[in-house]
């Protein structure tokens, strides 16, 4: 559930309204009523509300929130860009560079609590992707058109509404989206006043006069906002959500409710790839399963383990386990339910496809030239998320010369990697060729950064400085420009407590590449991993049992030992200073 309200009662969304003083000739004289209205649908006592502020009063209030609300003019011109406009104490709009506005929202992202900005103004699209890569907020929502504003208005409180309910940003924003097209028109209550996703200045589809002066073959197209409503829909222009958090699978398991205490185990089964991580780690919020594993946890299985039974012999008997395994032999005993997942069906592919592409509104479909990256990505959630990624907010143009590379990086890989006729091979090899396709449109600097997760360890999850390390950052502002446009481009996946992940077979295909700079990349990480502060944490991760994050480092440890060629006698010391007590 995404959090909008504050566990200690502070207010946790700021709204800044800046319509500028009355006597301006940008004033926007709506803006202010739509702020109180927001400030109602988010919940006041939770929403604060800030008209036309000073950007050090911004600062201040951004202080605790979880949302940044900015209403106002988003495209003010600065040095060849387009900037949000507040307002000096005399009146004056007062307009400041992206990177300093960066700098007073990153601390908040960082150290705060901020998940969500959205801008509502016209073309703010460019503005919301810039502010997050430097950032390094999880979602942003921002319009790539101009907007109507009345229809803007629509959306934003069916927007707020959702979040106020406790929705995630995705589901907040199809609500925004249902908000406006099911306004109808007054005189004519049947038929629909607002079509989104339509850019209003595309003179092909949009004609600006129709009354009956218009030509007959021209009647009842859509129209641009301007034109007093006679015929055809109001155009509203094409918000765009910017999100880190995956795709996710519409086949989330509900089988615990239906288990008896005896049946202790739930294995997910299937080859890597095909989302059973994520299914699990969806089940688990489910309240009735949270309820049957109250005493246990999910148990990782991500290993070809030998030997009859390998994840029933490493369960206590008296707790429950979610299991996602992909190990060959099937586990039993105990009642182990066994559930088998493969690859998506075409349908969930397609949904996987449109909404990571952010294609919404209830007639958005698939262009017919993604026919062919949903036979490239072989029904595997995680190629769809890479895909998706590089096609988001792309025409038909954008379809066809994804496929293109991904099949020219998919002949290139079969010449190097070994022959095999599995059909897994055959799956796995489509989404190294989608991962490698995806590191090619990142900036030369950042495609070599991520090389350096060869050496992550599975299934640990990498705060800042383990992130700065791994990727060779010269400093944590970079490593948070670098993790934000990864995550952009699904490499990355941004959990819930700000760390961050990368699926195990995007972490396999690394090392498969042998990145030429691993023995850089394993010299930084042994000068972390004997840092003061690591091992102080490890002393506190180790104080009551050895948990997952010490165990993570161990392996770490023994991943660099093996790179510089030395004996694997480091995590035993590693382990030994990490259990000395805390003075």
């Amino acid at each position: 559930m995404f959090a909008s309200t504050s566990s200690d009662g502070r207010k946790s969304v700021l709204v800044t309204a800046v319509p500028l003083p009355a006597n301006h000739r940008c004033h926007l004289k709506e803006l202010v009523a739509e702020a109180h209205e927001l400030q109602a649908a988010f919940g006041e006592q939770q929403t604060q509300v800030l008209l036309n502020p000073t950007l050090d009063m911004f600062g201040k209030g951004l202080d605790g929130k979880a949302v940044w609300w900015f209403g106002g003019h988003g495209d003010m011109p600065l040095d060849g860009e387009n900037v949000p406009a507040f307002c000096h104490a005399d009146g004056t709009p007062e307009v400041v560079t992206l990177h300093a506005l960066a700098e007073t929202v990153r601390p908040h992202v960082v150290h705060g609590c901020l998940q969500l900005i959205v801008f509502t103004g016209c073309k703010t699209l460019a503005l919301a992707k810039k502010l997050r890569e430097l950032t390094g907020v999880p979602c942003a929502v921002g319009w790539q058109t101009l907007v109507e504003d009345r229809a803007s208005r629509q959306w934003a409180l069916g927007f707020a509404t959702a979040i106020a309910a406790g929705n995630d940003p995705r589901s907040a924003f199809d609500a925004g989206c249902v908000a406006v097209t099911t306004v109808v028109e007054k005189t004519v209550p049947h038929v629909q006043r607002y079509e989104l996703f339509v850019d209003p200045e595309d003179e092909e589809l949009v004609h600006p006069i129709t009354d009956d002066r218009t030509p007959p073959h021209l009647r009842g197209r859509l129209r641009k906002f301007e034109t007093p409503a006679q015929r055809g829909r109001i155009c509203a222009g094409t918000p765009v959500l910017l999100d880190d958090h995956a795709p996710v699978r519409a086949d989330v398991p509900h089988e615990a409710p239906a288990l008896d205490s005896a049946r202790h185990v739930i294995v997910l089964k299937g080859e890597g790839g095909v989302g059973k991580s994520h299914m699990a780690s969806m089940a688990v919020r489910e309240d009735t399963v949270r309820r049957h594993f109250a005493d246990g946890g999910i148990l990782w299985v991500n290993a070809r383990l030998e030997g009859a039974d390998p994840v029933a012999s490493v369960i206590a008997p008296d707790r429950g386990q979610l299991v996602p395994d992909r190990s060959q032999i099937a586990p039993g005993g105990r009642g182990a339910l066994i559930i088998e997942v493969g690859p998506v069906d075409d349908a969930t592919a397609r949904q996987i496809l449109e909404r990571g592409a952010s294609i919404s509104g209830k007639e958005a479909k698939l262009p017919v030239e993604a026919s062919a990256i949903l036979e490239a990505c072989a029904g595997l959630p995680l190629a769809l998320a890479l895909a998706a990624a590089l096609c988001r907010g792309g025409d038909e143009g954008a379809w066809v010369a994804l496929a293109a590379e991904w099949a020219d990086t998919r002949r290139k890989l079969d010449e190097i990697l070994p022959d095999e006729a599995s059909t897994q091979f055959t799956q796995h090899t489509s989404l190294r060729a989608m991962i490698e396709t995806s590191m090619r449109q990142l900036p030369r600097e950042v495609a070599d950064a991520y090389r350096g997760l060869a050496l992550a360890p599975k299934r640990l999850p990498l705060d800042m400085a383990l992130l700065g390390a791994l990727l060779g950052a010269p400093d944590e502002e970079t490593a948070l420009r670098w993790r934000a446009l990864l995550a952009s481009h699904s490499l990355l996946h941004l959990t819930e407590d700000g760390m961050c992940t990368a699926h195990d077979l995007q972490l396999d295909y690394l090392k498969l590449t042998n990145p030429a700079k691993l023995q850089t990349t394993a010299a930084r990480l042994a000068t972390l991993l004997v840092a003061p502060s690591t091992l102080d944490r490890l002393r506190i991760q180790t104080s009551r049992a050895l948990g997952p994050y010490c165990l993570g480092l161990m392996a770490l440890w023994r991943e660099v030992e093996r790179v510089q060629g030395l004996p694997t006698a480091g995590p035993a010391c590693l382990g030994a200073e990490a259990m000395k007590p805390l003075p």
